[in-house]
């Protein structure tokens, strides 16, 4: 899966949202920065619909009972809606103000000095722009930022003074609580305690710190501070100077996130939904601004070590959703892109029916370029069985078989000796061998191409070609060993087609017609034993 990373993010002298906010000429906004809202998307004032609070003094109580009843509030609050205020949590005030007043100081230096650590990389280790990627988004966005990377290693800005001492006393603080919420989540997940702790190696995953300035905006109604997004890692932690402007999706419909005083913010991510094989949803949330104050938000993002591979917890995969990826090769994808909604996490998501509706339009496809050559190689028009049969409403049956080992493979049979009901079957399979066909009255193993199909002739291709195609006898056997999955499509007309010799075949005629849907319950409603559902409309002489 490649990834497009800009090596620069920031265009060359680039202006902060800030310069732009506090110049005296500026009445509105340039047009880079209009951003039109989606209708839909208005606030819902549903007093039924509180934000979940979980206190975390009984999360980390002594009492079985306390925390027993917190781990369920966790799990209830992550199920439904993906994001809780944290009470009880234990961080100073005074800790959280200070580290809120030292980013204050970073973003009063000047454009200059600010330049110093603008970075190079989304995986630089201290970097400070505006809008998200000013590369690639075509609306920039009315923020400015800075990201350090703070665990395993920790990197600190060096101005202004004073600033690397409170972010690393805030920062160890704050992961301490990250990770009783992890051990928290792990049994809400029905998992060991220390799961996630363990499995992902937290002691050194990747922590940033992400911080967050929405200056005064004179027209807020067109512009937006960050856009509806989710987070990359398992769990973000937000603080913010108590001016107002996040919002959260919850059943279709956004919510303003008023805090209760001294608590801390916290929303899933999309690795811990990848983890959770979709249990836990990451949650989309958007930041709004005003014209009157700035806003300032601290957002610290944990996440497993950058060459880790997220994928389900086995015990939770059935059926599995999401395909592994190593978190660096996340990372760069989601923050070297447009930022847009959870469009990262499609990446990794196990799309059953997309797939399979395009791999069945292609098989269908394949199908409709073999019709016609059979048609000529029976010496008919290219298009007759597409036009007579009406294969543009045909039926389409894609049938999956799994032949999981068995211990006595010599007394078990996968499927016994038959033949398919269609025009044309193609078939492909996951490398494990299984598949015999008949040819001249002996059973021969079949061993395919490696990316090839399969194809084989079926019932009502003998029909329509008056017994000049036979369709074939096949079988499948089994191993003591590993798992067979074949995945068979079977093509045929619609089903109230009635299919009987091509007349240009038929002298003499030596099948009678049929219905497909007559035929196909004649099939499938009985034993499967050779061709005998064929033999029903076979016209015998004495």
């Amino acid at each position: 899966m490649a990834t497009a990373t800009p090596n620069l993010l920031q265009p060359p002298n680039f202006t902060c949202v800030k310069s732009l906010s506090e110049s005296s000429a500026l009445t509105s906004i340039p047009s880079t920065y209009t951003f039109t809202t989606d209708p839909n998307q208005l606030l819902a004032f549903e007093p039924q619909h509180s934000i979940p609070i979980i206190d975390f003094s009984l999360l980390t109580s002594g009492d079985p009972d306390q925390r027993s009843r917190a781990i369920q509030d966790l799990d209830q609050a992550c199920l439904e809606w993906g994001f809780f205020m944290l009470i009880n949590h234990g961080v100073p005030e005074s800790l959280m103000t200070g580290m809120i007043e030292a980013c204050r100081g970073f973003f009063d230096l000047t454009e200059e000095e600010k330049r110093e650590f603008q970075g190079t990389h989304v995986l630089s280790p201290i970097r400070c722009g505006t809008s998200f990627n000013a590369r690639v988004d075509q609306i920039l966005f009315w923020r400015d930022f800075l990201k350090v990377f703070v665990h395993p290693q920790f990197h600190s800005p060096s101005k202004p003074a004073g600033f690397s001492e409170v972010c690393l006393e805030y920062t160890q603080r704050m992961r301490k609580v990250a990770g009783e919420l992890l051990k928290g989540i792990s049994k809400s997940l029905g998992l060991e305690e220390w799961y996630i702790d363990k499995t992902m190696n937290m002691d050194s995953g990747l922590q940033i710190l992400t911080v967050n300035l929405y200056p005064p905006c004179p027209q807020p109604e067109y512009a937006m501070g960050m856009p509806p997004h989710s987070d990359h890692s398992f769990l973000t932690i937000l603080i913010q100077n108590g001016i107002g402007g996040l919002q959260v999706q919850h059943k279709g419909q956004w919510f303003d996130v008023n805090p209760i005083p001294n608590s801390i913010l916290v929303n899933t991510g999309d690795h811990l939904e990848v983890l959770s094989n979709g249990k836990y949803k990451s949650v989309l949330h958007r930041a709004v601004v005003n014209n009157k104050t700035t806003r300032i938000s601290l957002a610290l993002s944990n996440g497993p070590l950058l060459d880790t591979v997220v994928e389900p917890v086995p015990e939770l995969s059935h059926p599995l959703k999401y395909v592994g990826m190593a978190y660096k090769e996340y990372l760069e994808l989601q923050q070297g892109n447009k930022l847009d909604g959870k469009t990262c996490l499609d990446r990794v998501r196990i799309r059953t029916i997309e797939v399979c509706l395009e791999y069945t339009q292609s098989i269908r496809k394949v199908v409709g370029e073999l019709l016609r050559g059979i048609s000529k190689s029976l010496g008919l028009e290219e298009w007759y069985i597409d036009k007579t049969m009406n294969m543009d409403s045909g039926l389409q049956i894609l049938i999956a078989n799994l032949y999981p080992p068995c211990p006595q493979p010599e007394y078990a049979m996968g499927l016994p000796p038959h033949s398919d009901h269609s025009f044309l079957t193609l078939l492909i399979q996951n490398g494990i061998g299984g598949l015999q066909v008949q040819h001249k009255g002996h059973w021969v193993d079949v061993n395919p191409i490696p990316n090839s199909i399969l194809v084989n002739t079926g019932d009502h291709l003998e029909v329509l070609s008056n017994g000049k195609y036979k369709s074939i006898l096949h079988r499948a056997v089994v191993n003591n060993k590993t798992t067979r999955i074949s995945l068979a499509v079977s093509n045929g007309p619609s089903l109230d087609t009635v299919v009987e010799p091509a007349p240009e075949l038929s002298q003499p005629s030596t099948y009678v017609g049929m219905t497909f849907k007559e035929y196909l319950e004649l099939q499938q409603g009985n034993k499967l034993d050779g061709k005998t559902c064929l033999d029903r409309v076979r016209i015998k002489t004495m």
